[in-house]
């Protein structure tokens, strides 16, 4: 039996890579097997497909990607959208594929231990200023109340890092970070996050901009508007943040135009 086993979960966010950086940097030259994981949500933009390619050849490691529920379908069967109070979309479409992947590596190549590296900081919310690294017995229940035949340690190595810092770590190792960053983009994982309204706002000008992906995200999110009955985000209608988005757009425009005026006077 295996004493122990290092599962990584890879969102193709930087948090996550610098995570999964370190766990190889630790364990180099040991025989203990880093497992790297993505939860596909079919909700994600093409360019994180094309990072995780990516950053599998930088690495070296293999970037197991993991089908959990389909996100849109499930907002479709549930008739509600994801909120604070009802976070589905990380429960169904990431935990259960996890824990479920961890068994059946168990069950083919049993281990003693688990260490579960998750690239979480204190300073990305108040909810998380408290996190400290713990370690689940054998047989011990989640918080989800699942148990597994072997512990399940969870680490924590960025946790007091700042964003800023996150970034330059990364760039020390030359490890490359996905472009959607450099479009903008805070977070990176689901595109955009149904929990997150600047991130929807966000798509959304890009669409009013032309861009063609985030045109078809918007045409998805006015369907599953128009086919669920719950309320799209929790405080407002995807109607008032597709204004709000037009008049960040109108006002980036203005801003844009303003120099050219000025230079003619």
């Amino acid at each position: 039996m295996q004493d122990k086993i290092v599962f990584v979960s890879v969102s193709g966010g930087k948090d996550s890579t610098l995570t999964l950086a370190l766990a190889l940097e630790e364990y180099e030259g040991t025989d203990t097997p880093i497992v790297a994981l993505f939860c596909d949500t079919d909700w994600e933009h093409p360019l994180t497909y094309q990072y995780l390619d990516q950053l599998e050849k930088h690495l070296r490691i293999k970037i197991h990607r993991l089908r959990g529920a389909s996100l849109p379908e499930l907002i479709k069967k549930k008739s509600i959208f994801p909120s604070p109070r009802r976070r589905f979309c990380t429960s169904e479409c990431k935990t259960v594929p996890t824990y479920e992947f961890y068994e059946s590596i168990y069950f083919s190549f049993p281990f003693r231990v688990a260490e579960v590296w998750q690239g979480i900081r204190r300073d990305e919310s108040v909810s998380r200023r408290k996190t400290e690294e713990y370690t689940l017995q054998p047989f011990q229940k989640t918080r989800f109340g699942e148990s597994f035949p072997f512990a399940l340690s969870y680490r924590y190595p960025i946790l007091n890092l700042t964003e800023k810092e996150v970034f330059k770590e990364l760039e020390r190792r030359g490890v490359p970070i996905n472009p959607l960053y450099q479009q903008g983009f805070k977070r990176v994982g689901c595109y955009p996050c149904f929990l997150s309204k600047k991130d929807i706002i966000q798509v959304i000008q890009r669409a009013l901009e032309g861009d063609e992906f985030a045109s078809k995200r918007l045409r998805e999110m006015q369907l599953l508007d128009n086919s669920v009955q719950g309320r799209f985000h929790i405080d407002c209608s995807l109607k008032e943040l597709i204004e709000k988005a037009k008049k960040k757009h109108e006002l980036s425009k203005k801003m844009l135009i303003l120099p050219f005026v000025e230079a003619l006077c």
